[in-house]
């Protein structure tokens, strides 16, 4: 419970609703009973708030990269590239041939037992 608030709760934010309540107390005492559930209800959103906009500097902050960005120089990448390209092309004709084999395979198969069921019936 007491992680949940460490996450929820900005110490900024209470501190500003310390204040806004301290100003309505100072300026409008009679309203103090009708403000704090307010403020108690918009602290974590706005804490969020201020979470979220703290991360954003800090991603803002980073330098950008684009997914599967290197920075190694554009011609390492390819080389790179052209050799998965290789590989996956290696990979698809293995392939093709297995298929083939089986289909084979299969083809033969079915003359074997076709062959095997005209020996099992009697001569009409």
């Amino acid at each position: 419970m007491d992680r949940f608030l460490r996450m929820c709760l900005n110490w900024k934010v209470l501190v500003g609703m310390a204040v806004v309540g301290l100003g309505i107390w100072a300026l409008a005492p009679d309203l103090l009973v009708r403000a704090v559930p307010l403020l108690i209800l918009a602290v974590c959103p706005l804490s969020m708030v201020v979470m979220m906009r703290g991360m954003q500097a800090k991603d803002e902050a980073r330098p950008h990269q684009e997914p599967g960005f290197s920075t190694r120089g554009g011609a390492d990448r390819i080389a790179e590239l052209k050799e998965q390209l290789v590989s996956i092309k290696d990979q698809q004709d293995a392939a093709v041939r297995e298929i083939e084999r089986l289909q084979r395979r299969a083809v033969g198969q079915e003359g074997i037992d076709a062959q095997a069921e005209e020996r099992e019936q009697p001569a009409r």
